[in-house]
C-alpha cells in the first residue's frame, strides 16, 4: 500500500509538471509568433543638408553656409589649424546672427533657423601667419547641422548626443574678430 501511494504522488507530480512545461511553452508560442500588422501609418521623411561655401583671399577665407535640405536646420562652425605657435586665427562677421555658445569648443552658432534654400551671412576667417610657420599649411573649416525646433521658447538643435539650446542671454555674439 506504501508503494502504491508513493507512486501516486509521484505520478500526480509527474502530470503537474508535464501541464506546467505544456502550458508555458503554448504560451511562449504564442508570444513569439503573434503579429499584427498597422494600417494607417503616415511616411515621415526629413532630408537636411547643408553645404558651405567658401572664397579665398590668399590665406583668408570667407565662409557662409546654405541649407540644401528641405527643413529648417540649426548650423554651426568651427575652424581648425595646426597649432597656435604657426597662425594666429580670427574669426569675424557684420552679422549679430553668428554667436558664441562655449567659448572653450571652438563652435559658432549661427542663431537664427537656416530655413531651405537659404544661405547664412558670411564669417570671415582671417589667418596671420607667424614668422616660424610652414610654407604650407591647411585651416580646415567644419561646419555641421541640426533639424531646428523651438522648445520653451527657446531654438533648439540637436548635435550628437546633446542638444543645443540658442536661449536668449546664453550666447555672445562674434564680434568684428575673436580669436579661436
Amino acid at each position: 500500500m506504501k508503494s502504491s501511494y508513493l507512486t501516486k504522488r509521484i505520478a500526480v507530480a509527474g502530470l503537474a509538471i508535464c501541464l506546467f512545461a505544456l502550458t508555458t511553452v503554448g504560451i511562449s508560442l504564442a508570444y513569439y509568433t503573434d503579429t499584427s500588422n498597422a494600417s494607417g501609418s503616415v511616411p515621415f521623411a526629413t532630408s537636411p543638408g547643408t553645404e558651405i561655401e567658401e572664397e579665398f583671399d590668399g590665406m583668408n577665407k570667407d565662409i557662409a553656409i546654405k541649407n540644401t535640405g528641405d527643413v529648417p536646420v540649426v548650423v554651426r562652425f568651427k575652424a581648425v589649424y595646426p597649432s597656435e605657435e604657426f597662425a594666429s586665427v580670427s574669426v569675424g562677421s557684420t552679422s549679430s546672427n553668428w554667436v558664441v555658445l562655449n567659448s572653450d569648443d571652438g563652435w559658432i552658432y549661427y542663431a537664427q533657423p537656416l530655413m531651405a534654400g537659404a544661405t547664412t551671412e558670411r564669417l570671415d576667417v582671417n589667418v596671420k601667419p607667424s614668422d616660424d610657420a610652414p610654407s604650407s599649411f591647411d585651416i580646415t573649416v567644419f561646419q555641421q547641422h541640426g533639424v531646428a525646433y523651438y522648445e520653451d521658447g527657446a531654438l533648439c538643435a540637436k548635435f550628437g548626443d546633446s542638444v543645443i539650446s540658442l536661449a536668449e542671454g546664453t550666447f555672445a555674439p562674434v564680434g568684428a574678430a575673436s580669436n579661436l
